[in-house]
């Protein structure tokens, strides 16, 4: 009649004894936009996992917050991982969490407005050591690749009575950082192939370049569309010399 008080006298002993030998370590993630600078407030921050790589266990989820980092050390005369090339306030997701003995633990990021721009994302493992930050000064940077591409115009689902119409087609383009295109700039437009194609009932209707729209990451096209359809316009964007590259999709209706 006494083994039951025993045993789990026992077992709350040894649960005590593990969470007292748990040694609470900090994990820093920051996310480095392919030929960019870092993920954060201006991009609106990418989202961040922490998983045990063994159990799939979420040990920690949020996205990075903070400034996207010096363009000079990021993007003009960049450094090696082992030099320091993150600042105070710069972009970072910062967690903590109990460690017993080394640990496998895997990273997911993901790109600012996940669904929005097509699930670009990336991940890396490691073993984390109780007490032991992974990655020194920087902390863990994982490289994310990608434009993100989104529709000015059309406006989604957009309907007209009847055509034929010109359909005017205008998207904002930039890296996942946030970093803007501009002529002259860092990331100049004359680096990268954007372009737009359309279609109806799985048919070409139109496709072309798009042209630089006179203001930072704006891109212009048009096409026009002959009589009644849906017509599904894609946006593509991509650099020959990183490989990023980026798309949205929308539709245009006519009726008659």
């Amino acid at each position: 009649m006494t083994m039951k008080p025993l045993l789990g006298l026992a077992m709350f002993t040894a649960v005590c004894a593990t969470a007292a030998n748990a040694v609470p370590t900090e994990i820093v993630v920051r996310v480095l936009a392919r030929d960019g600078k870092l993920v954060g407030n201006p991009a609106g921050g990418a989202s961040i996992i922490i998983r045990d790589t063994l159990t799939g266990q979420i040990l920690a989820t949020g996205k990075t917050v903070g400034s996207s980092g010096n363009t000079d050390e990021l993007a003009v005369d960049p450094r090696t991982d082992q030099s320091v090339i993150t600042g105070p306030g710069d972009a970072e997701f910062v967690a903590t969490i109990d460690l017993e003995s080394p640990r496998r633990i895997t990273a997911e990021i993901g790109a600012p407005g996940l669904g929005a721009y097509g699930g670009s994302a990336a991940s890396s493992t490691q073993w984390v050591l109780p007490g032991k930050s992974p990655y020194g000064r920087n902390g863990w940077i994982l490289t994310l690749p990608g434009f993100m591409v989104d529709f000015l115009k059309p406006a989604r689902h957009q309907e007209v009575p009847k055509g034929p119409v010109s359909v005017p087609i205008e998207a904002n383009i930039v890296l996942m950082c946030g970093c803007p295109l501009s002529v002259g700039g860092i990331w100049d437009p004359s680096k990268y192939e954007i372009r737009y194609s359309v279609s109806a009932k799985g048919k070409p209707v139109a496709n072309g370049p798009m042209r630089y729209g006179g203001q930072p990451n704006r891109f212009l096209g048009e096409f026009t569309a002959p009589g009644k359809a849906v017509y599904d316009i894609i946006v593509t964007a991509f650099d020959p010399a990183s490989g990023n590259s980026g798309v949205a999709e929308t539709t245009f209706q006519v009726d008659n």
